[in-house]
């Protein structure tokens, strides 16, 4: 994919604070039937890209839509089939509406169905949604972590490997400082980027620095249990939004 040397984080910053979303200040997440999705982005025009956010604006407002980070990757990591298809994302957001509902009423409105010829001269995207199943929005300096977002595909059909990795690694995670911000049980892909996952997950190391985790004994083992859990991987690592810090 064709992109340009421009600080698109900034100018995301710009474009969906127009838009009007907006972080909200929470220690517990909602559950019951809010709808999530994880976004990655590639700019190929960013004044197309500025446009379209301004254009998007008021259209947004009607149906409620937040966000809830912003990330800037520094590091992209795939594996399986995505291993020399992808590159890295330019943005990646994860945003969510009051329901499946209201994004499908926002999907079909024809102010947005009208800007659809804009967005796509102006952008590449892929997005995974679906409803939030665990974890928890914790006060503090999101700047400062490092996040790592998950999109796995399991090696088997009952996902069984990927169960036993999570439960093995649980303690190896909690002593290396990894949080667990949000885990979601995707329903949808759009974009024709990749396909649907089986799970994604938003986690982040709170010191922003992954090398004692590196340097742990259990590294390797664990990184093996990973690796035979999944047959395909996207993985993302990057630093949230300076505006997003609840």
């Amino acid at each position: 994919m064709k992109t340009f040397k421009l600080n698109y984080f900034f100018l995301a910053l710009i474009i969906f604070t127009c838009l009007g979303f907006r972080p909200k200040e929470a220690t517990t997440i909602d559950v019951e039937d809010k709808y999530y999705q994880v976004v990655l982005i590639w700019v190929k025009d960013p004044l197309k890209f500025r446009e379209y956010g301004e254009k998007m604006r008021p259209i947004v407002q009607k149906y409620g839509g937040s966000t809830e980070r912003m990330i800037n990757p520094v590091t992209s990591i795939y594996s399986g089939s995505y291993g020399s298809s992808l590159s890295q994302p330019n943005i990646l957001n994860i945003v969510y509406y009051h329901n499946k509902e209201a994004y499908e009423n926002f999907n079909k409105d024809p102010e947005y169905q009208s800007l659809i010829p804009l967005r796509d001269e102006a952008i590449d995207i892929v997005g995974v949604g679906g409803k939030s199943i665990e974890g928890k929005l914790i006060k503090g300096e999101a700047s400062k972590r490092l996040y790592m977002i998950e999109f796995s595909y399991f090696s088997d059909s009952d996902g069984s490997k990927y169960k036993l990795y999570k439960k093995n690694s649980l303690e190896f995670y909690n002593r290396n400082g990894v949080e667990l911000e949000r885990s979601i049980a995707p329903s949808e892909v759009f974009g024709n980027i990749i396909d649907l996952p089986n799970i994604v997950n938003i986690s982040y190391i709170k010191s922003g620095d992954s090398s004692q985790l590196q340097k742990d004994s259990e590294h390797h083992s664990i990184q093996g249990a990973f690796r035979q859990a999944v047959s395909n991987t996207v993985w993302i690592e990057g630093k949230a939004a300076l505006f997003n810090m609840k």
